[in-house]
C-alpha cells in the first residue's frame, strides 16, 4: 500500500511539473510577442488564462487521485507531497532569479504586470494560497458533481 502511495505521489509531482510547464510554455509563447510585451493589460490578461488553466489542470489532476483514493489518507499523501515540492521549487528558483523560470512557472506571475516590482513576490503567494485552497476543496467539489 505505501509503495503504491509513493507511485502516486512522484506521479502527481510530475503531472504538477508538466501542467505548469504545460501552461507556462503555451502562455510565455503569446506574451513574448512585441503587443503584449508592451501592454501590461494584455500580460496580466494572458498570465491570469494561464493561472486559471494551470489550477483547471491541477484540480481535474487531484479530481482523479480522489475518485482512484480509497482514503483521506491516499488522495491527501499525493497532492500534498506534489503542492509542497511544486511551492518549495518555484520558491527557491523565483528568490535565484533562475533564467528559464517564466518556461516553467508563468502561472505564479500572475499579478507581476499590475504590481511594482516590490510587490512582484505578492503574485506567487497569491497563487500558492489558490493551490492550497483546491487542495482541500477538490475532495468537495468532486463528491458534490458526483
Amino acid at each position: 500500500m505505501h509503495s503504491n502511495i509513493i507511485k502516486k505521489s512522484v506521479c502527481e509531482i510530475l503531472k504538477i511539473f508538466l501542467s505548469s510547464t504545460i501552461c507556462s510554455l503555451l502562455f510565455y509563447s503569446l506574451i513574448s510577442k512585441k503587443v503584449a510585451l508592451v501592454d501590461p493589460f494584455i500580460c496580466f490578461f494572458l498570465n491570469t488564462a494561464a493561472l486559471l488553466l494551470f489550477l483547471f489542470l491541477v484540480y481535474r489532476n487531484w479530481a482523479h487521485v480522489y475518485n482512484n483514493s480509497f482514503s483521506a489518507f491516499e488522495y491527501f499523501v499525493p497532492t500534498v507531497t506534489s503542492f509542497v515540492v511544486y511551492v518549495l521549487t518555484s520558491a527557491v528558483l523565483y528568490s535565484a532569479r533562475f533564467f528559464l523560470y517564466m518556461w516553467i512557472f508563468l502561472p505564479t506571475r500572475f499579478l507581476e504586470p499590475q504590481l511594482t516590482s516590490t510587490l512582484a513576490p505578492l503574485s506567487i503567494w497569491v497563487t500558492y494560497a489558490l493551490m492550497a485552497v483546491l487542495l482541500f476543496v477538490t475532495p468537495i467539489l468532486y463528491a458534490h458533481r458526483r
